[in-house]
């Protein structure tokens, strides 16, 4: 099994987050599949969990990366075209 080593591969220190984004994108996501009573409910494959994930494409894509969906249904992303 090959294994790989996760911090050689990216450079963290340049990651920067803004907290008031990644706010608004955990509200926004929380929408899908919002319980009554409080909490997000999203079974798999779920209207909610297709509805969560369109989203979630539609950000990765205004974000440049390109999308593939492997056949479990899990979502990959790329920086750049493969």
């Amino acid at each position: 099994m090959r294994s790989f080593h996760f911090e050689k591969m990216i450079d963290c220190s340049r990651i920067h987050i803004r907290k008031s984004r990644l706010r608004e994108d955990l509200s926004d996501l929380s929408r899908f599949g919002k319980e009554p009573g409080g909490g997000v409910a999203r079974t798999a494959l779920s209207i909610a969990d297709l509805e969560a994930r369109r989203w979630f494409q539609g950000r990765m894509r205004e974000a440049g990366l390109k999308i593939r969906e492997d056949a479990a249904g899990a979502l990959h992303r790329h920086r750049f075209a493969y």
